[in-house]
């Protein structure tokens, strides 16, 4: 056989693989339903995929892919015609079958095996039900405005895998409120790692959540994923016990200083708690819960800033890696003592007089829950409602035929 001449060649090579510092996006249909999926830059094995199934507009650069960057996770929209019935297992074949069509164009085979973590808000609320059919390869969940699961519903496995359900605390049509006694309620009770966000001042709106859905899915990350992911096998994921975790006194939940303690510390009834899977996730959650704080955060960096906050609308700004970011606080008439400004779990920085900002330098890469915990002149603590900061490293994004 006649060789090709190398100029012919090398085209064909280097189209085959991605260029250095481009994110990859690829496309794929199944009976209606359409997927995107977006690849990070530089990962060399997926450890996981954060799932979308409907309610959401795919798109690049913003805070999901930019966590799905920071755990090393491919991004996976899926996309149909929301009148058709039987939607989850429509939803659950449409996955099925290009998780490994997109695998091998992909060159991850781990694609066909890895864990999924499922997130939406209100009718993507149905990842839920498309995950409860593979347990065995949910890792969590993290729904806005959609019902809490109903635990009678879903196969007993689900028990051990952590949920997380935020709606507002604002009666509206959809009458979601109710899901917390009829649902949430019996599941704690049967000890169902379930968590719960109320968000005052919001109804049917998707709000403030990523802020807490952030910190949540990093702990269980982090907790149940295996050290290395296997490229040709399954997945076992690591178990997590009610015991393992924090909790939060609904008790407290409407005050600016809620109750939150590792499960060993709590002090009151721990079958009526929200679960919590982390230390960062359980102060993420003091702070959502917050109502009517006197004391706000804000954070700028260049054009960027946190803006006001409001219940409902998200508090988040976008910053290019490498900037630094300017904290501070509008405290109406509290007279403050000393502010902390904290991300995670981790104080980033501190004031102890007017004008009480502090500088976080060169923040890393991706995606922050942070606030603002003051204390006043006569000793009352509080904290801020978080806002999030999304720390972004630029890349270029190439679509994959």
């Amino acid at each position: 056989m006649k060789a090709l001449p190398l100029l012919l060649v090398l085209p064909a090579l280097l189209s085959a693989v991605p260029a250095a510092g481009q994110d990859r996006v690829l496309a794929d249909t199944h009976d209606g339903v359409e997927a995107r999926l977006f690849l990070p830059d530089g990962v060399e094995t997926v450890r996981g995929l954060l799932l979308h199934v409907a309610n959401y507009r795919f798109q690049t650069g913003n805070r999901w892919t930019e966590l799905c960057r920071e755990l090393e996770f491919g991004h996976l929209v899926l996309s149909m015609n929301m009148r058709r019935t039987n939607r989850p297992r429509i939803l659950g074949q449409a996955l099925d079958a290009v998780l490994p069509r997109l695998a091998e164009r992909s060159g991850h085979p781990e694609l066909v095996h890895v864990p999924i973590m499922g997130t939406g808000h209100s009718a993507g609320g149905m990842v839920v039900n498309v995950l409860a059919q593979r347990p065995q390869r949910m890792l969590t969940t993290a729904i806005d405005c959609s019902w809490v699961a109903d635990p009678s519903r879903h196969p007993p496995e689900l028990r051990e895998v952590p949920m997380l359900f935020t709606l507002g605390a604002v009666p509206d049509g959809f009458n979601m409120i109710p899901a917390i006694e009829n649902h949430f309620d019996p599941a704690r009770r049967d000890g169902w790692l379930y968590g719960l966000g109320f968000e005052w001042g919001k109804a049917h709106s998707f709000g403030n959540a990523a802020a807490l859905f952030v910190p949540w899915m990093k702990a269980v990350a982090e907790r149940r994923l295996p050290e290395a992911t296997p490229r040709g096998e399954p997945v076992v994921l690591r178990p997590m016990r009610e015991e393992d975790g924090w909790l939060g006194d609904r008790a407290t939940w409407d005050t600016t200083f809620p109750t939150v303690a590792p499960w060993a510390e709590f002090e009151g009834d721990r079958a009526e708690a929200v679960w919590l899977p982390s230390r960062a996730a359980a102060w993420a959650w003091r702070a959502y819960q917050v109502k009517d704080s006197p004391v706000h955060l804000t954070a700028a960096a260049g054009d960027a800033s946190l803006g006001a906050f409001r219940p409902s609308r998200e508090f988040q700004m976008t910053v290019p890696v490498g900037r630094a970011v300017e904290f501070g606080v509008a405290a109406g008439d509290a007279e403050l003592a000393k502010v902390r400004y904290v991300a995670g779990d981790r104080q980033v920085g501190e004031a102890a007089a007017a004008p009480w900002s502090a500088t976080w330098n060169a923040p890393p890469a991706g995606v922050h829950t942070v606030f603002a915990q003051y204390e006043t002149t006569d000793g009352t603590v509080g904290v801020t409602n978080p806002g999030v900061i999304v720390v972004r490293t630029p890349t270029e994004v190439r679509e994959v035929e």
